[in-house]
């Protein structure tokens, strides 16, 4: 159980995570419209994406490089863990928004994949999150 606690004057809240693309509007506009569509989220202002209470901000950066993952020549400055109910149509499903599976997969593992989005970060497929270790359902 969570225990309430008053929230202190300098506690950090969160406003929203800032992903780098090229330095290309057509780049900052796809990697946009993925996120858009593949978290079914609502655009703000036109430039930002909302979606289950996280803010996504796009940011064009001259000489950007796409993560090497899963090497570290250029490291992945972050990424995402998704759970979805079917992997094989999540993985169609965003394979069709511009997203793309890497050469490196966990071939023990049918239960997971990693894909790169339109920009080249890497992110997580889970299937079944009940199965996976690290998963807690939220408290009731």
């Amino acid at each position: 159980m969570v225990q309430s606690r008053e929230t202190p004057a300098s506690a950090v809240k969160w406003f929203g995570l800032t992903i780098d693309c090229a330095d290309d509007p057509a780049a900052e506009e796809a990697l946009r419209r993925f996120y858009l569509e593949a978290l079914d989220g609502e655009l703000v202002r036109g430039v930002s994406v909302r979606a289950r209470g996280l803010l996504l901000i796009f940011q064009r950066v001259k000489g950007y490089q796409a993560p090497t993952w899963p090497t570290s020549d250029t490291p992945k400055q972050m990424h995402f863990e998704w759970m979805v109910d079917d992997l094989a149509q999540a993985r169609a499903r965003l394979e069709d928004l511009g997203a793309s599976l890497t050469s490196h997969q966990d071939m023990d593992d049918p239960t997971f994949c990693v894909m790169l989005d339109p920009a080249g970060h890497p992110f997580c497929l889970i299937a079944d999150d009940a199965t996976h270790p690290d998963y807690r359902p939220p408290a009731t």
